[in-house]
């Protein structure tokens, strides 16, 4: 028998934490790392196969502000044993965890039905094929981005490892590291940078629709300019304007301005306008 299968033999009794009741099944090397990524991120946690919840409320213990649900259906499954619901519940009393939510069904069809958003999903509820790959779907879509996925048991259950493996081709998500049986994925910050996208390219079409306002509008008084300029052109052309041009240039000569004459002038023209 080789060690990895020792060892896996041997966490079949499941580990002990002081305080909570029941046991949790996951290698102290494997919390840790877990707990690395939960010291690392602020947002809320999805934990999907929870059994007796000692792992998600040991976070939430120390992670008071912060949101922890846990989905679990507290029934075999494949390479998985059955949780323990009272159990969970005992500890959820006991430790007093408002910010703890169970939320019980079937992962598969309870998870779509969540809309909160999560900083950090951990995978371990059943683990045939058809349940890794469509949980760690549904826990994709809540994850925020630049957020974390776990797998538990990647690459000692074969229908695991094969679920996550064809997960990452599907997803582009990128494999962080693992320890024992743990694999951690990040979810790449693209709709962040396809929101950055969209959002430029609604800045570039209002900025163009203004532009072409713009233009409009200066089209517009280039036109009105022209018209005018048009009209002014007629005006001085006229033989009205001529004539009246050739009585101001008289009126120069014989008058000056700041003249005697001219301001005899400009007191007759006033007493003119006035009698009328």
């Amino acid at each position: 028998m080789s060690e990895r299968e020792r060892r896996r033999l041997e966490k079949i009794e499941g580990f002990m934490m002081p305080g909570f009741r029941g046991r949790y099944y996951m290698w102290p090397e494997e919390y840790w790392l877990l707990s690395k990524y939960l010291d690392m991120t602020h947002g809320d946690y999805l934990e999907i196969g929870s059994m007796c919840g000692i792992i998600a409320m040991s976070f939430a213990e120390k992670y008071p502000r912060r949101q922890f649900v846990c989905v679990d259906m507290f029934s075999e499954g494949h390479a998985t044993i059955a949780g323990h619901r009272e159990t969970f519940l005992q500890n959820l009393r006991e430790h007093n965890l408002e910010n703890v939510t169970l939320v019980e069904g079937d992962s598969l069809e309870v998870v779509p039905k969540l809309s909160q958003r999560f900083e950090i999903a951990f995978v371990d509820a059943n683990h045939a094929y058809d349940y890794v790959f469509g949980d760690a779907n549904n826990a994709w879509r809540l994850l925020l981005p630049e957020g974390f996925i776990a797998f538990h048991d990647y690459r000692y259950v074969d229908e695991t490892t094969r679920a996550v493996d064809e997960f990452l081709k599907q997803t582009g998500g990128q494999f962080l590291e693992s320890t024992t049986s743990l694999a951690v994925v990040q979810k790449q910050a693209a709709p962040i940078r396809a929101g950055l996208h969209d959002y430029m390219q609604n800045r570039y079409d209002d900025l163009s629709a203004e532009n072409a306002k713009l233009q409009a509008d200066i089209d517009w008084l280039l036109k009105a300019h022209e018209e005018k300029s048009t009209q002014l052109a007629a005006v001085l052309d006229s033989a009205g304007w001529r004539m009246l041009n050739k009585w101001r240039r008289l009126r120069n000569w014989v008058a000056p301005e700041n003249s005697w004459n001219r301001r005899l002038y400009d007191s007759i023209l006033r007493t003119l306008r006035g009698s009328h």
